[in-house]
């Protein structure tokens, strides 16, 4: 059975001693989050346990959870292969959303400088959408291929960055590092999301060596998951420690789909869960409300989540089973993409305001409370468990406002900027989206 062996305050090298010495094997350390992966019998991992400064775990699975669920508290419905969902006159396709505010910038407002790793089910990167938006593939599991054979990563990589004609991604400006954590079933564990995000940080930390900006295509600066695993409120899960130490040693924005479990509370799934990732939850594409299925905090530990909303239902993605085709689904999954996305085009313009050294993510933006997003009449204008703070305020008729640049903070931007996005976005949401 796979287990992993989590440091309470003793080194790794400790820990991966103490496995050898208890008759573990296949052993992995992970220094980013202070455990080591391996195989023991149930008996070998209770005397492991005893060990001072060790906590001993089973390893916790993951599943890709795009197309909705039955709801329930710790459980997750069978992941649903990439059929199309959605009824063609119900399909949601962001050009239609985003294309206005591209074309009112020149050059085109589209995403420059941000790079996305994927951690999914791989990336058909052949799509007549993501061809020269995959950087780098990697796969995690044991499957033969980093390809998308279930139907789901190359969905969310075209949310994120696709480019072709009408049919395109949030910021079509975007790179995309392909991770793949779950295999062709659309099933993975924790230990293979770890050792992807560990992945992530290594390249940050060579990007840095080289001297590069966080801009740089090689230098990724989000993370987008959109799977994920019933919160146990375990704050040593090794997920929770991989995402908290990416986001505070290495600088990367963790985006993570909320679940489809709700509406009831406590739902909010791992790592969408931990306070170190921005969890995504859903509100119906075409009316201002609340998915039913979107997962709703409190968490299990008693954070207010999710953290913030987007359309989640009828989501135009590239399919994974030819390079021409799309396919439109419902789900948080696909929620997650489009917040990765439209943090590239706020970066962005936030940088050609204010230059290449300008840093702005969504933890900057959503230290400012309620102020930069909107919520339905009636929701409360605090951050609450069904819609977090609200919708980003954001749409195709921002940007006017902000001409010139130099000087000035980060902060000093947000006013202006997130009011017109606000404005806008109110607009499109009120009158229906075409």
């Amino acid at each position: 059975m796979r287990y992993s062996v989590v440091s309470t305050g003793v080194p790794i090298e400790f820990i991966v001693a103490q496995c050898l010495k208890h008759g573990a094997t296949g052993i992995k350390p992970v220094k980013l989050a202070h455990q080591v992966f391996c195989d023991l019998e149930p008996r070998q991992a209770m005397k492991l346990d005893d060990v001072p400064g060790i906590i001993v775990k089973e390893v916790q699975q993951l599943q890709a959870f795009g197309n909705g669920g039955s709801g329930g508290v710790g459980t997750l419905t069978p992941p649903v292969r990439a059929e199309s969902i959605t009824a063609a006159g119900d399909v949601l396709n962001m050009y239609s959303i985003f294309s206005e505010l591209w074309a009112a910038y020149d050059p085109p407002l589209i995403g420059n400088g941000l790079t996305v790793a994927v951690l999914d089910t791989g990336i058909r990167d052949t799509h007549n959408s993501l061809k020269d938006k995959v950087l780098l593939s990697v796969n995690m599991t044991s499957t033969p291929s980093a390809g998308d054979t279930f139907g789901h990563g190359t969905n969310v990589a075209h949310i994120i960055a696709g480019l072709d004609g009408a049919h395109s991604g949030v910021a079509p400006g975007a790179k995309l590092i392909n991770i793949k954590i779950l295999d062709d079933f659309g099933l993975g564990s924790e230990e293979d999301a770890v050792h992807g995000i560990a992945y992530v940080c290594s390249l940050v930390e060579a990007a840095i060596q080289r001297g590069e900006l966080q801009t740089a295509d090689s230098y990724p600066n989000t993370i987008n998951i959109s799977a994920g695993a019933p919160d146990l409120g375990d704050s040593t899960s090794p997920l929770r420690i991989a995402c908290k130490a990416a986001k505070e040693e290495y600088g990367l924005q963790i985006i993570g789909a909320a679940g489809n479990m709700g509406p009831d509370p406590q739902t909010i799934l791992l790592p969408a869960c931990d306070a170190s990732v921005i969890a995504v939850g859903g509100i119906n594409s075409y009316e201002f409300s609340a998915w039913e299925k979107s997962s709703r905090g409190p968490t299990i530990n008693g954070l207010t989540k999710p953290d913030l909303v987007l359309w989640t239902t009828g989501i135009e993605g590239a399919s994974h089973l030819n390079d021409t085709d799309y396919v439109s689904k419902d789900g948080t999954s696909f929620s997650a993409p489009i917040v990765s996305g439209i943090h590239g085009l706020i970066w962005e313009l936030t940088r050609r305001v204010y230059g290449d050294a300008a840093l702005l993510d969504w933890y900057d933006i959503m230290s400012y409370g309620p102020l930069y997003f909107v919520k339905p009449e009636g929701a409360p204008v605090t951050k609450d468990n069904i819609y977090g703070l609200g919708a980003p305020a954001i749409s195709s008729v921002i940007s006017k406002l902000i001409s010139g640049g130099g000087g000035g903070s980060t902060s000093q931007i947000m006013e202006p900027l997130m009011s017109v996005m606000m404005m806008g976005m109110m607009m499109k949401m009120m009158s229906g989206i075409t």
